[in-house]
């Protein structure tokens, strides 16, 4: 039988943690179906996140760090949480946890095929796979493909795009307790630029180097810009890679999708379920899915897209400042940081904060460029100018393996 009620179109973080969700809720008889290119065996990604006390996914973290560092040319600023841990999940963990609890449910069915389309029909909608095709009465899909060019001055088509090595030292060289989220003392570029230092021993670390811009870097940049850091800037000569990531995290304000129709649904990342400003994603997706999942398995209308709040307002400037040739990420981030407590940042990045507190937060930043990119989008959206913004490097989609905090690029 090759129907279903629900067919998961991508089987990452979203499709799993919703199908999860449903099946702890209670199926009463729905038959769900999810469809993955790849068995999910490796350690493809890692997903890090924040929480005060326990969570969800309390026995899954790998490691968590109660203190956390800035650094920039000016030096490091180290701090407490104010109550929070920063925490990674690897990827192959959350994977074998939830298809293990998955797979003890008769309703639910997995498939390793890749989706060649997803169409509407009479009564709700058909996925073609390469092997055979399935219907069902709707379709989940996290597939997306990210769009060519901006239609109009107020998009903004950026992207998160990082490369880390696991490193083995000789000898300690790390506070297992400490993690860097951020380190601007590298050269800009004109682009947005830092890097991660997430400790997990005295001897093993995670080093990432991430770039906010409009374009891939090549391989060698990434390593070479790692290996310089590693070297001179932690004075750390003798190392081991063990092992790598390399991802790509969408940072727009435009629609990511692939397929249309009137029985299909966006989630995670191409539903808007990561924040475009920075790409953490996890929280938003334990977040979405539960409540995605509730609306499923109750038989209610799924709502139309949320009209977009005063985050959405916060991400959409900060994204403009970031699109211009003229970068002021580096300023930003550092006044940010060394302005404020983490507990204030870290709360803030949650949306969970108060209006007087974001005030007082963007009191601390430098107010040109926002005062800037406010006027910019007003004028823009005043006079209605449709002409491509800030289109995509010689005018390519990326088709990349993603790890991190986002989905699989198809």
């Amino acid at each position: 039988m090759n129907h279903f009620n629900y067919i998961f179109a991508g089987g990452g973080c979203a499709a799993l943690s919703t199908a999860l969700h449903m099946s702890r809720l209670g199926l009463d008889g729905q038959r769900l179906l999810i469809i993955d290119q790849e068995e999910k065996v490796s350690n493809d990604r890692t997903w890090c996140f924040w929480s005060k006390g326990n969570h969800s996914f309390q026995d899954l973290v790998f490691h968590s760090w109660p203190r956390v560092t800035f650094a920039d040319e000016k030096g490091i600023v180290r701090s407490g949480m104010s109550g929070y841990q920063y925490h990674l999940i690897r990827g192959i963990d959350f994977y074998q946890s939830v298809k293990a609890e998955l797979e003890k449910n008769p309703n639910v069915t997995f498939l390793t095929d890749r989706i060649e389309n997803i169409s509407d029909t009479e009564n709700g909608a058909e996925v073609q796979t390469q092997q055979q095709s399935f219907t069902a009465d709707l379709v989940l899909s996290s597939i997306f493909q990210r769009p060519i060019q901006a239609l109009h001055p107020n998009s903004y088509n950026l992207i998160q795009h990082f490369k880390g090595w696991w490193i083995e030292t000789e000898n300690p060289q790390f506070d297992k307790d400490e993690v860097r989220l951020m380190d601007f003392a590298i050269p800009q570029v004109g682009e947005c630029r830092f890097m991660y230092i997430l400790p997990v021993s005295p001897t093993r670390a995670l080093i990432e180097f991430t770039v906010f811009s409009g374009a891939t870097l090549s391989d060698s940049e990434y390593q070479n810009t790692l290996d310089a850091y590693i070297r001179e800037s932690l004075g750390i000569t003798k190392y081991k890679v063990y092992e790598e990531e390399k991802g790509i995290i969408p940072m727009t304000n435009m629609t990511l999708n692939r397929f249309e129709g009137n029985n299909m649904v966006q989630i995670g990342t191409a539903g808007g379920w990561v924040k475009p400003s920075t790409g953490y994603a996890f929280q938003t997706i334990q977040r979405e899915s539960e409540k995605l999942a509730k609306i499923l398995v109750n038989g209610k209308a799924i709502p139309t897209a949320k009209r977009q709040d005063r985050f959405g307002f916060y991400d959409n400037l900060l994204l403009h400042i970031l699109n211009k040739p003229e970068n002021k990420g580096k300023a930003i981030f550092s006044a940010l940081f060394r302005n404020n407590s983490v507990g204030k940042i870290l709360t803030f990045l949650n949306q969970n904060s108060h209006l007087i507190a974001e005030v007082s937060i963007f009191g601390t930043l430098p107010f040109q460029p926002f005062l800037e990119a406010l006027w910019q989008r007003t004028v823009h959206k005043l006079n209605k100018i449709k002409k491509p913004f800030f289109p995509i490097s010689e005018g390519r989609i990326e088709t990349i393996r993603v790890s991190g905090n986002s989905e699989k690029l198809f």
